[in-house]
């Protein structure tokens, strides 16, 4: 039986289909990915290990972009 458009959205890691039909949470990213799920309540006061930053690589008083 061939799946139509009602399975997607598709997420996949490491080329492995993990989930099909909605977009995961991130709890769910969280075990895909094994990472603790406490590194989503982790807040770090040092910028230089933002994942998002200016071009000049400096983050604004707002947070980063």
């Amino acid at each position: 039986m061939e799946k139509g458009i009602e399975i997607l959205p598709l997420t996949t890691v490491d080329n492995k289909l993990v989930k099909t039909g909605s977009y995961p949470t991130n709890e769910e990213i969280m075990k895909f990915l094994d990472v603790p799920l406490s590194f989503l309540s982790a807040k770090s006061t040092d910028k230089s290990d933002s994942l998002f930053k200016t071009i000049d690589g400096e983050c604004g008083d707002e947070g980063c972009c």
